[in-house]
Order: structure tokens, then sequence, then C-alpha cells
């Protein structure tokens, strides 16, 4: 759900599980898991920010998802995935 919210130009506030803050990048705010308070701030800080700053922050979060996140970029990492599986199992 990040990176739909994100190619909605959505800034997210997320907490570092899995692989949400290598999808927000520099987009959003991380902050730790379990730490209530710091996901307040987190949300704090993105709605004190002002509205164009918001829709810059939301539109960079689109550009990382459509550079970083797109169909093709998956398949391309799939197919390099394969590929060093395959030298390595056959090389």
């Amino acid at each position: 759900m990040i990176g739909e919210a994100m190619s909605c130009g959505t800034p997210c506030v997320v907490t570092d599980v899995g692989d949400s803050e290598r999808i927000v990048g520099g987009t959003g705010v991380v902050v730790p898991a379990s730490d209530p308070e710091e996901m307040v701030a987190g949300w704090r800080k993105i709605l004190l920010i002002t509205k164009e700053e918001r829709e810059a922050l939301g539109q960079k979060a689109r550009e990382r998802i459509c550079a970083e996140f797109s169909l093709t970029h998956l398949i391309e990492r799939t197919n390099r995935g394969f590929e060093r599986l395959l030298n390595t199992t056959l090389g």
C-alpha cells in the first residue's frame, strides 16, 4: 500500500519494517517500529509543512515509484536475478 499511495502523490510516514524504508527513500518519513510517539511526530512533520511543500514531496514520491518500482523495473530485476542464479548454478 505504500507504493500505491506514493504513486498517487501521497507522502508517506512508515515504520522501518520490511522494505518500507527502501521504498519511501527520501520522499517521506521513516520512524522506528513500535514507537507511537515517533509515528505521531512523523505525521506532524508532514502535516505542518506547507501545502506546496507537501505537494512537492508527493510528486517526488510519485516520481520515485515510477522510476524505481515500475513493472518494467520489476521485470528487469527479476530477469537479472534469474540470470545470476543460472550462471551460479550452471557456470
